[in-house]
């Protein structure tokens, strides 16, 4: 799901290895069902175009018809699931993020509300926000303040 930058702050890229350790076994699902989703999807297309348009006698080839249906049917199938599960994706990582962030101890409560609002007004940028926030708190934690609201 996610690649690590090497100008990304060693505490940014720790707190994203969290995520992604919790995200992981969804992010594989996603993956096993795209890759094969696309491919059963082209091969039925393809096949049947090939079958209805180019061969004179549709009678003999019924049931090969019929095979390359069910496997564009499996493979439209599959697409819907690794949507399904990208949404699931999107609500984790929200979750995860939203819970990383009220666990903060350092940060202030108007803090951690204006980024918890502002990732689910936004949840596409919630990656940036919380990063955005993991600076802020990390600045904080130092002690130099730069960036305090």
């Amino acid at each position: 799901m996610m690649m690590f930058n090497q100008d990304i702050p060693n505490f940014v890229h720790k707190e994203l290895e969290k995520i992604n350790e919790v995200l992981s076994p969804i992010t594989k699902k996603v993956a096993k069902y795209r890759l094969w989703s696309f491919p059963l999807i082209c091969i039925s297309l393809i096949n049947l175009y090939l079958m209805v348009m180019m061969l004179p006698s549709i009678r003999e080839v019924v049931p090969t018809i019929i095979l390359y249906a069910v496997l564009g049917a499996i493979g439209m199938a599959l697409g819907k699931e690794a949507k399904h599960y990208q949404l699931q994706l999107q609500t984790q990582s929200t979750e995860y993020i939203i819970k990383r962030i009220n666990e903060s101890d350092i940060e202030s409560d108007q803090i951690k509300a204006r980024y918890t609002r502002l990732i689910n007004d936004n949840p596409k940028n919630s990656m940036n926000y919380f990063i955005e926030f993991l600076q802020k708190e990390n600045s904080h934690r130092n002690g130099s303040g730069i960036g305090a609201n």
